[in-house]
């Protein structure tokens, strides 16, 4: 299984790759939402999963998104942030993808990964 990963947070990405090593997962991160839309573009069969920081200092999780999904509809996005989407952007980020509080000494990404279908 092959996930992207995008997060300006050092230490966030950090943390998602010991996750994703640790439940056998490879991975490609990067650090800007242009990056993310470079490498999605060039290899869209390639990932799997995707999983994004909501808020990026170059662009929004939400644009991001709506792009990856224009692509390849059936991308499984997961939004991992400390900031829960609320109001307007909850009724965006719905359709788009799943939502998980961004935590880095729990387990709640782990257990998220072992969750989902192969």
């Amino acid at each position: 299984m092959n996930c992207l990963v995008i997060d300006h947070d050092t230490e966030a990405v950090r943390y998602i790759e010991g996750c994703l090593q640790n439940t056998g997962w490879t991975y490609n991160a990067v650090y800007t939402g242009s990056a993310g839309v470079g490498a999605f573009a060039r290899k869209p069969h390639h990932y799997d999963l995707v999983i994004m920081e909501l808020l990026l200092p170059d662009t929004s999780g939400i644009f991001l998104a709506q792009s990856f999904k224009e692509i390849r509809k059936d991308i499984e996005i997961l939004f991992y942030s400390y900031h829960p989407p609320k109001g307007p952007s909850a009724r965006l980020t719905l359709p788009l993808g799943k939502h998980l509080e961004k935590c880095l000494f729990g387990t709640d990404l782990i257990d998220y990964l072992r969750r989902r279908p192969s």
